[in-house]
């Protein structure tokens, strides 16, 4: 799907306030498309540190589901061939309350 998809979807599903926030989420999400990510030096097997705040999201699809995300981001269920969630225009995410070790395996 491309922007405009994105946009006409939305302007057939919501309105007013709803429909704003949205909008102005398709917007921020093409936005952030342009950003460099770095890279991290982890491998198998290493420690990472996760601290307060960082937030998590899980996928179910294992490896197909994460190489979606690597392309397109996390997307609402509205717009992609996923599982339906309980709020299907919202992208659930976990907000760590503390710091936690992660071990990659």
């Amino acid at each position: 799907m491309n922007k405009s998809d994105y946009v006409k979807k939305i302007n057939d599903k919501l309105s007013d306030c709803s429909k704003k926030i949205m909008l102005e989420q398709i917007d921020r999400y093409y936005f952030a498309k342009e950003y460099q990510v770095i890279n991290n030096k982890y491998k198998i097997g290493d420690e990472v540190k996760l601290d307060k705040g960082t937030l998590l999201h899980g996928i179910y699809k294992n490896i197909e589901g994460l190489k979606e995300i690597l392309k397109d981001g996390l997307i609402s269920s509205w717009f992609i061939d996923g599982r339906l969630s309980k709020y299907p225009s919202s992208v659930g995410i976990w907000n760590r309350q503390k710091k936690q070790d992660l071990c990659l395996v």
